[in-house]
């Protein structure tokens, strides 16, 4: 970006005979190379402009040359336009010298500064000076440090500024070098101990739990206010030294890559997780007196077998799962609910063969007494390669028979077809930068040839459907609804949306449960009415 380094930019260009209020305007909604030309024009509008570029966000990353001329830019009018800046990134390996020189010198005049990114460790590595100057910044609010190693961690561990969120992410391969997780002053809970009392928000990324000494020794420190706590593929975490510390969580995510190993995948893990969920459901049976561990937690976001791994063992008002039974112990998905008893769950079977599914314990898991405060219920169901010959309308009818004893007010079923017929590969679009698992098989009963990968086919005679993709076809989604709302008679709201084979078109069957209008304003009245629609999806 070219920015007008002084005002010998501006007396050369002719000054404009508009309004300086009417460029002040043009300026507000122009982008970055039209401000600084308009900046130009007057002595008010060289200043008022950088005012304007510098409410963005001032991101120090790309070429020397971008970096060193934005680093100038900041630095004119006598380092003033220093005040504007509320969110500075900085992305960069080893720094050269003369933008490190000049970046200590810019970083006592951010005084106003609520945002800080960093990916600095190489920076820091090749000039030290980095790491006391961005941690004697004071007015940071949030700070998010990517690729974090030592150095990183010693910035965020003396940084002067009482933070409200932070987010800290280690290196992918960080996990060969152990002795950064095992020493306990980098560990999360160690490291914003200055910011103690205000932080409410934390994630972790790519941490391993190595330090037994954790366990048994929890730290003293306390984060009254921190309500959020999220752990990003995060090895094995254990959750006592996370009780002790932030005793007031409300929400807890864990997210975990689909590259991460199951129970199942190593055998040699399984006497370690066993062990780990008994010691975490034992320390929590030894505290003393009335106090609940995390008895304020209102919202878990994560896998069934993280949950069931880390033990907590009490009421959890909200639920949102993801499961993969196959890859997680038999009854998890039970020992989970037994605790948890919410009023509100959602379970998605992304990517899981609905097979998998009907064979796990999910069925006696709805069925359990301890689903008797559940209110809310989400369901996503997927169908694959692997379900084909499975009778699809038969199962959704057990799974509609196993919703029955529930007490529901509100209730959603999504069934999508993501490989019935493995050749069409498709895009989630509930999220976006996954793809569903695809597999090829060669197909020795038929001549048709296989559409190309990504295309949708025209829809095929029932004589060429799997027999899943046919009773998935023949699937009767208003009755279905209607049935529901029948055997449920606390039902008042929610939806079916039940895809129809890919290879029939793949439309959205949609049943809509809604009040009648004798409910209004009635909780006891009649149940809810059945609206159904069919929808064409979008190539």
């Amino acid at each position: 970006m070219s920015m007008p380094g002084s005002e010998q930019a501006m007396r050369a260009v002719p000054q404009s005979k508009l309004n300086e209020d009417v460029l002040l305007l043009i300026l507000s909604v122009s982008p970055p190379k039209t401000v600084t030309s308009i900046m130009a024009t007057c002595r008010c509008l060289y200043h008022e402009g950088a005012k304007i570029i510098l409410q963005d966000p001032i991101r120090l990353e790309g070429s020397e040359t971008t970096i060193l001329s934005l680093l100038l830019f900041l630095r004119a009018e006598d380092f003033s336009r220093c005040s504007y800046v509320r969110m500075l990134c900085v992305d960069m390996g080893p720094m050269p010298g003369d933008i490190a020189g000049i970046l200590v010198d810019l970083l006592p005049r951010l005084t106003r500064l609520e945002r800080l990114e960093l990916a600095v460790e190489e920076s820091i590595k090749s000039y030290p000076d980095l790491l006391p100057a961005f941690a004697a910044l004071q007015t940071v609010k949030t700070l998010v440090l990517v690729n974090t190693g030592e150095r990183s961690l010693n910035l965020a561990r003396t940084l002067q500024s009482r933070l409200t969120s932070a987010y800290i992410y280690l290196p992918i391969n960080h996990r060969k070098n152990p002795s950064l997780m095992a020493n306990k002053g980098f560990h999360p809970i160690y490291v914003f101990q200055r910011s103690a009392y205000t932080l409410t928000a934390l994630t972790f990324g790519l941490w391993c739990e190595v330090n037994p000494d954790m366990m048994y020794n929890p730290p003293t420190v306390i984060y009254p206010n921190l309500r959020t706590l999220t752990l990003v593929n995060t090895a094995l975490p254990i959750p006592i030294p996370y009780m002790q510390a932030y005793p007031n969580l409300t929400h807890l995510h864990l997210s975990v890559d689909s590259e991460a190993p199951s129970y199942h995948d190593d055998l040699s893990l399984r006497p370690t997780i066993m062990f780990q969920r008994q010691q975490n459901l034992a320390w929590q049976d030894n505290q003393q007196g009335d106090a609940v561990p995390w008895e304020r937690l209102g919202v878990f976001t994560g896998r069934v077998f993280d949950l069931w791994m880390l033990g907590i063992a009490h009421h959890i008002p909200r639920l949102v799962l993801e499961d993969a039974p196959a890859a997680r112990p038999n009854r998890a998905l039970i020992e989970v609910l037994e605790y948890a008893c919410p009023e509100q769950l959602t379970i998605s079977f992304r990517g899981v063969p609905l097979l998998e599914v009907m064979n796990s314990d999910f069925l006696e898991a709805l069925c359990s007494t301890d689903m008797s405060r559940l209110k809310n219920l989400k369901l996503e169901l997927h169908l694959t390669v692997y379900d084909c010959e499975l009778d699809v309308g038969r199962a959704l009818s057990i799974i509609g028979d196993a919703l029955a004893p529930l007490e529901l007010s509100h209730l959603e079923i999504t069934v999508r077809d993501v490989g019935l017929y493995p050749d069409i590969q498709f895009r989630d679009e509930s999220n976006p930068l996954a793809m569903a698992p695809t597999v090829t098989i060669v197909h020795l009963c038929s001549r048709t040839v296989p559409p190309a990968p990504g295309t949708r086919p025209r829809p095929v005679s029932h004589l060429l459907l799997s027999r899943a993709e046919r009773t998935l076809d023949d699937f009767d989604v208003q009755v279905f609804a209607t049935r529901l709302v029948k055997s449920v008679p606390t039902l008042r709201s929610g939806s079916v949306a039940i895809q129809r084979p890919r290879r029939c078109g793949g439309w959205d069957r949609v049943a809509t449960v809604s009040p009648s209008k004798s409910q209004i304003g009635e909780p006891n009245a009649e149940q809810g009415r059945v609206t159904y629609k069919e929808l064409r999806r979008e190539a």
